[in-house]
């Protein structure tokens, strides 16, 4: 297979993917692990709406394992803390025991996590 080198650099190529991603969809959602990859993401995608779409709202969703490291932990909560106005935030938090899955919709600062954080702002959760 002969490699093709397009015209555009791959933040060019980013951008323009970004402007169809806000032109045909109504809902757009990134998922952060908290990892070095999903927060480079979820950083240039904010840069871009923030230029861009400023009046649009990002849903930011980040999916608990209770199996992390702390450090993750804890860099995954300050980051919701720190957006909490320019995200719509979902914490989905699945125990590694039992057969129930718990979706932690937060609304506010985090709202009341299943673990460390509880008493800010509201939460709904849904057992399944």
């Amino acid at each position: 297979m002969i490699r093709e080198y397009q015209k555009e650099n791959v933040y060019e190529a980013l951008q323009q993917r970004f402007h169809f991603l806000f032109q045909e969809f109504e809902n757009i959602y990134v998922s952060f692990s908290g990892g070095k990859d999903s927060g480079l993401l979820l950083n240039l995608l904010l840069d871009f709406k923030r230029q861009h779409y400023p009046e649009r709202l990002i849903g930011m969703f980040h999916q608990d394992f209770e199996a992390q490291y702390t450090l993750t932990t804890e860099y995954v909560e300050q980051t919701f803390r720190q957006l909490e106005h320019e995200v719509d935030p979902y914490w989905v938090c699945q125990w590694l025991r039992g057969r129930r899955l718990v979706i932690m919709k937060c609304i506010g600062t985090l709202g009341m996590m299943p673990k460390k954080i509880s008493g800010f702002g509201q939460c709904q959760s849904i057992l399944m």
